[in-house]
């Protein structure tokens, strides 16, 4: 549970953000030397209030779906169409938080601190405030100085989401962040996530943990080769796309193909 003294890090979000993609192709390398890839979806609706899980093997496509929706990467076939937001903007409707951990030339309060400032126009006084509260939040506390090199991947992944989190953004896409947490902040972690959620937020997470999914994902979308072998695929789709108490039993007969493709 979210301490009661922290749950004022959020605003309620209306109108809650909504997202339809249809017909989306993505695709590159076609006859190159790198190799070729592509991911089809007919359509995706995501919407905020939930948290919206993208799951899928390496290489699938899950990041560049992400990095489409926070038009990172170009739009070529298709459409994605917002509702509730006319464009989302970065740094200010939402945040994409990649792996790529925090700023190494900033400590930790400064990779906190300073981008409410540059690019919220939050008075200092008040960026500070919110800065000592999400490091009390997410546990780095006497951490406030170090650099990147000086933190586990755990703590950077924490300082990177306590850095979106000040922001106060409608929309959060995580890109893997929890691959170096323990049991205790990946419960933590999901406490925020769902009063951010509740809060009309919306949530779109890259996760290779099925079992966090299914027990706090609210929707998942599973993207699967066009072959049997996700492994050497390099075509991809979306394969399921639904409630994660659902889900189990696609990712069960998923996996069964695959054992019995390689046994």
């Amino acid at each position: 549970m979210v301490p009661a003294m922290h749950m004022n890090l959020f605003d309620e979000i209306k109108p809650r953000p909504y997202v339809g993609l249809d017909g989306i192709k993505l695709s590159y390398g076609a006859g190159g030397s790198n190799g070729s890839f592509a991911l089809s979806i007919d359509s995706l609706r995501i919407e905020g209030g939930k948290i919206h899980c993208i799951y899928g093997t390496n290489g699938c496509g899950k990041t560049s779906l992400l990095k489409l929706l926070a038009r990172v990467i170009p739009l070529r076939e298709g459409t994605v169409k917002w509702e509730g937001l006319n464009a989302p903007v970065p740094g200010h409707d939402y945040v994409l938080v990649t792996q790529a951990g925090p700023w190494p030339h900033w400590s930790v309060w400064r990779n906190i601190c300073e981008p409410q400032i540059e690019r919220g126009g939050v008075y200092r006084e008040k960026a500070e405030e919110k800065t000592r509260a999400v490091i009390s939040l997410l546990g780095l506390e006497g951490l406030e100085g170090r650099y990147a090199h000086q933190l586990s991947t755990g703590q950077q992944q924490r300082t990177v989401l306590a850095r979106a989190f000040v922001l106060s953004p409608k929309i959060l896409f995580l890109d893997e962040v929890m691959s170096g947490q323990s049991e205790y902040w990946a419960e933590r972690i999901a406490a925020i996530l769902r009063s951010f959620a509740d809060l009309g937020g919306m949530v779109v997470m890259v996760s290779h943990d099925p079992e966090w999914v299914m027990v706090n994902a609210d929707r998942v979308t599973h993207i699967v080769s066009t072959l049997g072998d996700a492994v050497s695929s390099t075509h991809f789709f979306c394969g399921y796309d639904g409630d994660s108490k659902c889900w189990s039993g696609f990712r069960e007969e998923r996996l069964r193909l695959l054992m019995d493709e390689k046994g």
